[in-house]
């Protein structure tokens, strides 16, 4: 297992150490995938990576387009839910567990559901162990969550339902899937993977990192202005620090270097 936490001043493109970092990997695995959080930026650090020749053999990809062509190989069939599909879902959901029967719904209060569903249904079991209180026999605990908390609980799981019966999934979910299967065999596109501005990565995009760094090297970039984020980090993936001040190369711009390996 390999992981690599670096921190370093990070603009929109890559910084010249990560230039240099992927040409490395390259060189050893024949392969990088770089992970960045937005089109925008994935556009930028492909022109960046051919001006300096390193284009050829580096897969540049957003998370949600990592995770979709993945799942278009390790996944059980069902399709990926988008954006349009949530909100409309979500909004069937809402109105039929309205006793107004949805006349009370608004975009905002839509949009709201369906991103925290985006995020939070990988999560929805345990979230769900915590919708009441846990009290002694005889004892009336108080929930642990408020009564709008387990009413949102509730609202994700009949969206979960719903999506099931379209053959769907939320891409949250879908990388959840996949770090399990990963982390017993990864294919070859995740043999080495770069993570741009790895402190805008959601939870379930760390867990399928984390699969990779089993059988793979990952590399993870953080910014440096970002430290309790970095610190964060260490502790999800367990790391143990090696400060490399003296050495040369990564003190150009990357002041610090946390290992994990093996």
């Amino acid at each position: 297992m390999a992981i690599r936490i670096m921190t370093g001043a990070l603009g929109t493109g890559l910084a010249e150490q990560e230039i240099v970092e992927v040409e490395r990997m390259l060189a050893r695995a024949g392969r990088v995938t770089l992970l960045v959080s937005s089109f925008r930026v994935r556009d930028i650090c492909r022109r960046e990576l051919a001006r300096a020749g390193v284009g050829l053999g580096v897969d540049v990809v957003t998370t949600s387009e990592w995770i979709g062509s993945l799942w278009g190989v390790l996944g059980d069939g069902r399709q990926l839910v988008g954006g349009l599909e949530r909100k409309l879902i979500m909004a069937q959901v809402l109105a039929e567990g309205s006793e107004a029967g949805g006349a009370g719904l608004t975009p905002g209060i839509v949009s709201l559901h369906a991103r925290a569903a985006a995020q939070c249904q990988p999560y929805l079991s345990e979230a769900s162990s915590l919708a009441f209180g846990h009290g002694s026999a005889g004892t009336s605990a108080s929930p642990l969550l408020s009564a709008a908390e387990r009413e949102l609980v509730e609202t994700i799981a009949r969206y979960g339902n719903k999506l099931d019966a379209h053959s769907l999934v939320e891409p949250s979910t879908a990388a959840r899937i996949l770090a399990d299967a990963m982390a017993e065999n990864a294919p070859a596109c995740a043999a080495a993977i770069v993570a741009h501005g790895i402190d805008g990565f959601p939870e379930h995009v760390l867990a399928m990192l984390n699969a990779c760094a089993h059988t793979g090297t990952v590399l993870l970039v953080a910014d440096e202005r970002a430290s309790s984020v970095v610190a964060q980090l260490a502790q999800r993936f367990g790391v143990v620090r090696d400060i490399r001040e003296d050495d040369e190369d990564v003190h150009i711009l990357l002041k610090r270097q946390i290992l994990c390996g093996g």
